[in-house]
């Protein structure tokens, strides 16, 4: 899986080590659970096709069998 393969380059090659913690330590830590809604937006966008419509780009991707 990509966790593992990023484990062993980070552990097999240096540079590959500090790209990684540099891209850590660019990370935003976003608290989605606290969002009032998320757990019903959350559980309508895990169908395909989406309960609603507010993924209007993955229908039109999906073609005619997306729904």
């Amino acid at each position: 899986n990509a966790a593992g393969d990023g484990a062993r380059m980070a552990l097999l090659n240096i540079d590959k080590r500090a790209e990684a913690d540099r891209m850590a330590r660019r990370v935003d830590y976003i608290e989605l659970t606290t969002e009032p809604d998320f757990h019903t937006v959350f559980s309508q966008a895990m169908w395909f096709p989406h309960m609603n419509d507010s993924f209007p780009n993955l229908k039109k991707a999906a073609g005619k069998g997306g729904g």
